[in-house]
């Protein structure tokens, strides 16, 4: 097992220097949000007028974690873990451990419960964030 660092890219570092700015303050923005939602959904102050979609946990847990996935994939893909032959993004084995490890936390708290469900609509969240990170950014590298 090695971590790899992958190569500069082609194009000069000024170039794409300001999109990469708003990624990650669209990155940091987004983790406040993901973590304020977090805090209303263990403390059980999630707005009620939620319950009126059907099935809106289940959604929820889809995008909330196909963004996060999504934005950590663009800008952490350089970094990645050699398995023999495969690579894994070393963005989605961390996010996707965090992800299992709050899923089983929630079974300790009072106002959360464990769901099989919750952690299928997470895992598809993040399956669908990394595929359209990884879309983006083969578009990217085949306009260079």
């Amino acid at each position: 097992m090695r971590w790899l660092k992958a190569s500069a890219p082609k194009e000069p570092l000024r170039e794409r220097r300001p999109s990469h700015r708003r990624l990650k303050g669209l990155a940091l923005l987004y983790l406040c949000l993901f973590g304020w939602i977090l805090v209303l959904a263990y403390s059980g102050n999630l707005p009620s007028q939620l319950s009126a979609i059907p099935y809106y946990d289940k959604f929820g847990h889809v995008i909330l974690y196909g963004v996060a996935t999504y934005l950590g994939q663009r800008l952490f893909h350089r970094f990645t873990l050699h398995l023999g032959r495969y690579r894994l993004s070393m963005w989605v084995v961390v996010f996707s451990t965090w992800t299992f490890v709050e899923e089983g936390a929630q079974s300790f708290a009072p106002t959360r419960s464990l769901d099989a469900m919750d952690l299928v609509c997470s895992a598809l969240g993040i399956g669908m964030g990394y595929w359209l990170a990884a879309r983006e950014l083969s578009r990217q590298g085949n306009s260079s």
